[in-house]
Order: structure tokens, then sequence, then C-alpha cells
């Protein structure tokens, strides 16, 4: 008996994290990180700006830091470059948003600074970057869902993140992409970050070729 009780155990445990993906999906959190490769003299800079529609989320600030550390991440991994500190990248783009924006680089729909060339020339030269990677997301959908085995309410978010990457000159658009994801969790911010990782599952960057730039260039 004590056998048939504890194999219904296990079968309901199963049941309930395979049939319910918004579980699985807060487990992220847990998955290990990979080892970034070694920095030498001749490791490129890479810039790494987020930017983030505010609405319907609490944190803003947390949550562009997830992006940028996952961004961050699969950078280092695939490459050998210098990623200037999100703190830093941070403060540059929020005082030139402060000092440049005007209607032509914001869309009153969504809050977000779109750069154009001359941008992200002025934000390569202040962080003094080789690379600048721009990524902005934003909610585009919401639902409040109720969950079927614990009989909550759980948010959902559609999340549409828009990724660049230039060199310091723009000479060319190297990724130039817009990808979206849907999650699910049990706050805002959680499904919010749960669907940003949805969404960076879409963008690879591991084929990028990066080069240090020199002075002359």
């Amino acid at each position: 008996m004590k056998k048939f009780l504890t194999l219904l155990l296990l079968l309901g445990t199963f049941a309930v994290f395979s049939l319910n993906p918004a579980l699985a999906a807060e487990d992220d959190e847990a998955k290990p990180k990979k080892k970034p490769l070694p920095i030498t003299e001749s490791s490129p800079t890479i810039a790494v700006f987020v930017h983030l529609d505010p609405r319907g989320v609490a944190d803003p600030n947390k949550s562009a830091n997830v992006l940028y550390e996952s961004v961050k991440e699969d950078l280092q991994s695939n490459h050998s470059v210098n990623i200037v500190p999100f703190d830093t990248c941070y403060k540059i783009l929020r005082k030139y948003i402060r000092e440049n924006q005007s209607t032509d680089t914001v869309r009153e729909s969504d809050l977000g600074f779109m750069p154009k060339e001359k941008d992200l020339k002025a934000l390569a030269k202040e962080a003094n970057a080789d690379y600048v990677v721009y990524v902005h997301s934003r909610i585009t959908d919401t639902k409040q869902k109720m969950d079927v085995w614990w009989g909550t309410k759980r948010s959902q978010h559609t999340i549409l993140t828009e990724i660049i990457v230039v060199d310091k000159d723009v000479t060319s658009y190297l990724v130039d992409e817009a990808v979206s994801g849907r999650a699910s969790g049990s706050s805002e911010d959680r499904a919010f970050n749960n669907a940003l990782e949805r969404t960076l599952t879409k963008i690879n960057l591991s084929k990028i070729k990066f080069e240090k730039k020199t002075t002359d260039e």
C-alpha cells in the first residue's frame, strides 16, 4: 500500500510540473551559468545598453539588469570580450536620453528611445567601446489567467524585444532584429522576466565577429 501511495505521489508531482509550463518557467533561475572566455589585450570592449518601457514593470532597473546579465553571459561565453559594467551603461543612457530626446527618437506609443546612427556613435564614444549592443523591450500584451492546479491568478505577458549590434563607427548593423516571447509568473515582474528569457533564447550573438578597433579607425 505504501509503495502504491508513493507511486501516486510521484506521478502527481510529475503531472503538475509537466502540464503546468508556468511553474517550469519560474525555475529558470536554477539554470547553470555559462563560463566566460578568457580576456586578452586584443579583446574588444562592448557596451550593452538596455532600455525598457516602464509601464507594467514594478522595478525597471532590476528587470533591465536581468536582461543585461543575460546578454552579457551570451557574449562572454562565445567571445573574448570586455563588457562595460551595467551601472556605467545605465547612467550613460539615461543622461543621453535626457539631453537628446526628441519627437524623432521617442515613440509615444511605447516610451521607447529608438537611437539613430548619430546616437549609437555617441553612446559608443561615451562608453569608450568598440561595439554597442542596444536592447529595447516592451510589453505588447498582458493577461491575468487562473492557475487550474493552485486556483490562483497568474500574470501572463507577451514581450517584444528589439536588439541592435553595431561597431563604434556604425559602418554596418551586425544585428537588427525584433523577437517576441510569452510567459507567465506569480507576479508582474516574474512574468516580465520570464518572457524576457524566452525572447533571448531566440537571439543568437555567437556568430558575430568582434574585433578590437584601433584609434586610427
